[in-house]
């Protein structure tokens, strides 16, 4: 179809639906007088998912033309659904759009930030592997907002008919923070985001999924919007052996772009310590720190 490279196809949000509009120039060419609009049957947003992760992972994850900042927007709420709560397009949409709207905003808001980084931090198996999947396809606003709330205030839950305490949330959400950062890196090394690797002595990014990173990192919020020098609050100090870099919860509130506010919160809340004592955290601690510097070592977040 050609789409990404111009403006003759647009993909936007009407009415509570998704739509398709074709332009004068296409419809010509054609044959056709006018322009052409077609709504899109839900079953099959899976696939225009699939397009636009397509699409963002070649245009450096910058908005492609063809689609509204709207549909843009409803797209990556449900791309963060399908990662948290694994509910197909179908499914979702068969809820109406709106209440895709509710059910996002519900779970952004960081109040079950606990329970959805459970899910992450010990699903197997096939569960696993899916979301791994969407993880690695979510959009730079997607991905902030998984981010922003994974790093919220660890809270009590319930899961498996257990109580977990603020403490093992907060195991549970460091967990699953270094999971979307490893599922990341392991789609590199698997080509999910093209055939160039890392080289972590240039000092400008060749790897989408470092635009991926920073960019989400930058946009680490309720909507995935960009974040405020008001949302920046660091109490921990330079992790070792990081504090001549950018990849430090501690930096110059002299100098701060989105992304070193972001970086400062994500580096924070990885600082923390709880008594727990989660087996899996050793390992994902090591692991975080390693692929945050593969993927946040130059900060393209602002470059397109």
């Amino acid at each position: 179809m050609g789409v990404g490279a111009s403006a003759d196809f647009k993909l936007g949000r009407d009415n509570g639906k998704f739509v398709l509009r074709i332009s004068g120039k296409v419809v010509a060419l054609a044959g056709v007088g006018g322009k052409l609009s077609f709504e899109l049957d839900p079953a099959y947003l899976d696939l225009w998912l699939a397009m636009l992760y397509r699409a963002y992972r070649d245009n450096h994850y910058e908005m492609p033309t063809w689609i509204t900042p709207e549909a843009e927007s409803l797209l990556g709420k449900f791309s963060f659904l399908y990662a948290t709560v694994m509910l197909s397009g179908g499914l979702l949409a068969a809820r109406g759009l709106e209440q895709v709207d509710n059910l996002f905003t519900e779970l952004a808001g960081g109040q079950n930030a606990g329970p959805i980084a459970f899910v992450m931090a010990t699903r197997d198996g096939e569960y696993l592997e899916q979301m791994k999947e969407w993880v690695q396809k979510l959009t730079p606003k997607a991905l902030g907002a998984l981010l922003h709330v994974l790093t919220n205030t660890p809270r009590g839950f319930k899961a498996e008919s257990e109580i977990k305490t603020a403490q093992q949330a907060q195991d549970f959400q460091q967990i699953a923070i270094s999971k979307c950062l490893e599922w990341i890196v392991d789609g590199v090394t698997t080509g999910q985001y093209g055939s160039c690797r890392f080289d972590m002595q240039s000092s400008t990014p060749d790897q989408p999924a470092q635009y991926l990173f920073t960019k989400a990192v930058a946009r680490m919020t309720v909507g995935g919007e960009s974040n405020s020098s008001s949302q920046l609050s660091v109490s921990s100090q330079p992790r070792e052996g990081y504090e001549n870099t950018i990849v430090s919860g501690y930096i110059d509130r002299e100098e701060k772009t989105p992304y070193q506010i972001g970086l400062a919160r994500l580096e924070g809340f990885m600082d923390r310590h709880s008594s727990a004592r989660n087996p899996d955290l050793i390992y994902a601690l090591r692991s975080y720190s390693i692929n945050v510097e593969r993927l946040g070592s130059v900060d393209c977040s602002q470059t397109s």
